[in-house]
Parts: structure tokens; sequence; C-alpha cells
């Protein structure tokens, strides 16, 4: 070190006789790709940044290739052979097919003006990344010999948005704490990044930058891997194991036999630098069959796809994810085949902190039960998987669906029952007793599916106060979902059960997303599974059908207990309605039905009026 400085000083000292006699000895030391030193004064690189391979449609993963001091776009990573990394990593099975290659290059002239300094090289870098489209992809690695991964850094420092798509650096013989040998380069080179790349302790460039990173937090770093080079170039270690290794992850890899210029130029599928990059790859960020970085241990393989058998509707199945990468990842769930199926957490994209898991909960709706649903989880860089929802006993989910309509029935009930419950809930605002009422038929849900998030709770809630017909108080269930979950407004299970209330009452529909674009219906409609309008016929409303006598009896108190109460009575004449007509009593169905529509008239209570009136019709004749 003593030596180099004595040495550097003398260089500065005759430098005016020394300049061009010295240049080939001293840069070729640091420079990455060195052609000549002579007189010409010309940029060793003249390639623009461009895509060396990009596939259609594109591949989940962008691996952006960045040089260094005195590089060039394509040449640094091509060997004498004219084979390139480029190439060689396209060719690895299981990975070359995932990735797409883009080559970035900057102006580094060797003596004369006009080059790039790291923190332009950066900026460039970023403008190019964006031109290019590569920021597009949900997957980013770089990959940089030499003063490129300073580069690299720079530009995760510099543009944080960017580093969730970023899981993995990998650096080839990179000067994280500089190169002696750049103390004499300075005097001979007319370059702006190599004064940068002077030993850290005299270099306030990359003590800034050390500082930097230090500050970017822990779970929003790239992985950082790392090659060193062991043989060196006309007689100098350019970059030595101590510098080339301090941001590193693992154990750095000695490259055999590569000097500084070979050490990226490899010559074949199993040469020391392209096994680092693929180990890297599999190990960060597509995971491996003894290491996979997304394990599903309840999802089962299928083909293609995974499936899921579902025994509970109500949220008690969980699905786990574990995350066993050394990153965080980013999952989505997203095409859900039918709006009765409702997939938590309902505020995706969301992310799994490394080696950390998370559950995914599924809920159906009432309604008809299908044998099969899917939907798609999304978790790049992996591929996009489709989830199959099996449903093997189909009337036992049925029943656990059925029992919550029970509890929630006597729940309501029990509450009717109490005089002082009565007298405390009439003087009440109207609104103010319909949220009681959902308040107490969400304390019932609440014990029947504990492990459910609140928003998820009062959407169930919901769903069971419309199948018992208590509409209004449904709708202010759903409005307290969504003051629990915004989010909860885009999904299609909320949604569907908000238009169902909305098309049998006439009210709006509370949860109505603006940035939703649902077709337009008239009041009297109801919403089918698919979401879309379907007027609502007579033929539609058919006789309650499935109650047996104890439901019956249950049914008879509720409806009895609301009567008593002037804001629910309507409520409970439409229940009766559905009893005597579910019994066969249509004329005094039709007289019940028609009382309520005396005191709140609904869409639906009126086509139910209007069904029973023609049963009425039909077994007179």
């Amino acid at each position: 070190m003593d030596t180099l400085r004595r040495l550097s000083a003398w260089v500065t000292w005759y430098r005016p006789a020394l300049r061009v006699s010295l240049c080939a000895a001293l840069v070729i030391g640091i420079a990455t790709v060195i052609a000549s030193c002579g007189s010409d004064n010309t940029a060793t690189n003249t390639t623009d940044p461009h895509w060396v391979q990009q596939s259609t449609p594109p591949s989940r993963v962008a691996v952006v290739f960045v040089h260094g001091l005195f590089g060039d776009t394509d040449g640094t990573w091509t060997n004498a052979n004219g084979k390139s990394f480029f190439t060689l990593l396209k060719s690895v099975p299981g990975i070359g097919n995932q990735v797409d290659v883009f080559a970035f290059g900057f102006t580094s002239n060797k003596l004369k003006g006009g080059s790039l300094d790291i923190r332009e090289a950066a900026n460039m870098l970023e403008q190019s990344l964006q031109y290019h489209g590569v920021w597009n992809y949900s997957t980013v690695v770089f990959v940089a010999h030499s003063m490129g991964g300073l580069i690299a850094m720079r530009e995760m420092i510099d543009n944080p948005s960017h580093r969730d798509k970023v899981p993995l650096m990998v650096f080839y013989a990179t000067p994280q704490e500089g190169s002696q040998i750049t103390a004499i380069a300075q005097h001979v080179v007319n370059n702006p990044a190599v004064r940068q790349m002077l030993m850290a302790d005299q270099n306030d460039f990359l003590q800034l930058l050390s500082d930097e990173w230090g500050r970017v937090p822990d779970q929003d770093k790239p992985t950082i891997i790392c090659a060193y080079e062991t043989a060196p170039l006309a007689g100098v270690m350019i970059v030595p194991w101590s510098s080339a290794t301090r941001f590193c992850k693992d154990v750095p890899t000695a490259i055999e036999g590569t000097d500084h210029l070979t050490i990226v130029k490899p010559d074949r599928l199993t040469h020391p630098s392209v096994m680092v990059l693929v180990n890297a790859l599999n190990k960060y960020v597509f995971g491996s069959s003894s290491q996979p970085l997304l394990s599903t241990p309840d999802f089962q393989p299928e083909g293609a796809h995974w499936t899921y058998e579902l025994t509970d509707p109500n949220g008690k199945n969980d699905a786990r994810l574990i995350n066993n990468g050394a990153r965080k990842l980013n999952y989505t769930i997203g095409q859900i085949s039918d709006s009765h199926l409702l997939v938590l957490p309902d505020d995706t994209p969301k992310d799994i902190p490394a080696q950390h898991s998370d559950n995914l909960k599924l809920v159906l709706m009432r309604g008809p039960l299908q044998k099969e649903y899917h939907f798609t989880l999304s978790v790049p860089p992996l591929d996009d998987r489709l989830i199959v929802v099996r449903i093997k006993d189909v009337e036992g989910v049925q029943a656990k669906q059925n029992a919550v309509i029970r509890q929630v029935t006597a729940q309501v009930t029990d509450y009717l029952s109490s005089s002082d419950n009565i007298a405390e809930l009439t003087r009440l605002p109207r609104e103010q007793q319909f949220a009681k009422i959902a308040d107490v038929a969400g304390e019932s849900v609440s014990r029947t599916a504990p492990e459910l998030p609140s928003a998820a709770k009062w959407v169930l809630t919901a769903d069971a106060l419309a199948s018992l017909g208590l509409l209004t108080p449904a709708n202010t269930a759903l409005q307290n979902a969504q003051q629990a979950s915004p989010r909860i407004v885009s999904t299609q299970g909320a949604q569907m059960v908000a238009n169902v209330i909305s098309a049998k009452s006439g009210v709006p529909n509370v949860l109505r997303d603006p940035a939703l674009e649902l077709p337009k219906g008239e009041p009297g409609q109801m919403v089918s599974a698919d979401m879309t309008y379907a007027r609502v016929t007579i033929s539609s409303v058919t006789r309650p059908r499935g109650l047996g006598v104890d439901d019956l009896h249950a049914w008879s108190d509720l409806s009895s207990r609301m009567q008593a109460v002037p804001s629910l009575k309507a409520y409970g004449l439409s229940m009766k309605g559905d009893m005597l007509w579910a019994q066969g009593d249509v004329t005094a169905a039709r007289d019940a039905y028609q009382k309520a529509s005396n005191i709140q008239p609904t869409p639906w209570t009126d086509k139910k009026l209007e069904a029973v009136k023609m049963d009425e019709v039909r077994q007179v004749h």
C-alpha cells in the first residue's frame, strides 16, 4: 500500500512525460476491456443498451448485465471464441427458458473526457430500464462486472420503488472497497469513475455508498452473491478478495484460473462463473425441488395445477403459503371462478416475509354449491398457478352453511325474547334498530368463525341475514364490512351479496365501487353469479324448500317476535309467508306477503306475492 502511494506521487510529478508510456501498464490493471491505450482517445464502448433476447410473450424474469469501467455492452461478456455469457445462460436447462436477457452499456473513455462516473451511469441505467420496459417485468436480476456492481447498488439506493422487483444481484470482481491500482491510474486516465474506485479509506464516494446502502432496510435489499478473480492481470491483482466480498450474502466464490477480465468470459456451461449465477438464480429466484422458494403443503399437485379440498364453507380451512427464501415474496389472488367463493386475504398483493408463512382462507356464500371452484395464485417470479377447490361432500358443506343460518336465527330470536331488549330497541332511531339486529347476528357468526377477519365475518353475517329476508340489517352488515376493510368492495363474494340484497330490497348497492363499471339495472332486477344483471321473473321465485320441522318452528318463533317490533314487522310477515308457502298454505301465504308489502314494499316481496298468487290459481284448477 505504501509502495503504491509513493509510486502514485512519483507518477503525479512526472505525469506529462510518462502519460503515454505508462498508460498500457497501468490502465490494463483496472480496465474491464481495453483493446488499446494509445492516442485514439475513442470510447471503448459504442454499443447501445439492448435486449439480447426477449421472449414473446416476455418471460417473468429479466436478467440485466451491467459492465464496468472501460467495458463493452456485449464484448465484456464474450470470450475469444465468440461465445457469450448471455448465450450460455439461455442454454441452461430449466433456467434459460424462464429469463429474458438485457445488456446495459455506457460511455467510458480511456483518456479523453466525456466519460460517465458511477452516479451518472446509474442514472443512465435507470433511463434505459424504463425505456426498454425492463421494469414491466415482475422480477429483475442484475449481473454486474467490476464497477458495474457499484452502478447497480447506486440504482437500488436511488430508486426504492423498484427494490421489490429485484431479489438478487450477482457481482463478479466488484471493488466494493475500491482498488489499489486506481491510486496510480487516476493520474494517467481522464475518467471520473477511476477516482471513485480508490480504496474506501480515501474515497468519499465509496464511503457514502456504503453508508446509504446500510440505511436500506434489510428486507428491501437484494441478495448480493459475489465471485472474485484468482489470477493477476498484467502482474496486478485488480480486485482482491477483501474488496470483492464486503456485501455478499453467502460465502464468496473464487473463480479458479480467471483474472479481472476473463472472470466474465465463460466458455462452457460448467464454467464456475456460470455455476455461480445459476445456483444463485435457483436459490433466490426460482427455488429448487429440494428447497422450493414457496411451499404449499395444503395444496396437492395435479398435473399443471394444484388442488384443495374444502370441507368447511365458513373459513375454518387454512391453506398455508410458506416463504423458504431469504427475501420477502409477494402474492396475489385473482381470477376467482365464481362469485360465491371468497378467498382471503382480500387485500392482495400481500407480502410474506422471508422464512415466514401466511394463510389463505376460503369462504363460500350461500347458493347452489358446485363440486369445483378455482382461482389463480401469482407469486413472482414463479409461474401463476391454478388452484382447483373441490367439494367432495356437498351435503356436508351445505349442512354447515345451514348451521350458520340456524345459529343466527336462534341468536336474533333470543335477543327479541327479552322485554328489556325490545324496550331498548324501540327507543332507538329506526336505522340504529337495524344496526342492532346486525350486531346481534354478527356476534353469532363470530362464534362460528372466530378465525376470520372482521370484514369477512360481516360479509357472512350479511349473507345469513339476507337468507332470512332481513334485508336492511344485511345492508348494515355490509357497511360494517366495508368499514373494516375497504378492499372487500372489490371481492366478487362481497359484491354478489351486495347486489342480491340491492336487487331484493330496491336499495342502491351499499358496496358499489365507483371504479367498477357494472351493468345498469332497474329496481326489481337481481344479480346472477356471474355478476351480470338478470331480471327477476315470476318463475325464478319458487316455494321455499328444505325446511324441516325444527326450521319451521324456529322461523315461526322468530317471525312472531319480529312482528311485535314495528321496524321489523314487514320482515316478520314475509318470513311467515315463506313458512306458510313451504307448508302448502298458499292462501295464507298470499295474505302474509300482502301485509308485508303494504308496510314495506320491496321488489322481492312483490315478486313472491305475484308467484304465490299464480300457485294459488293452479291449485284451484
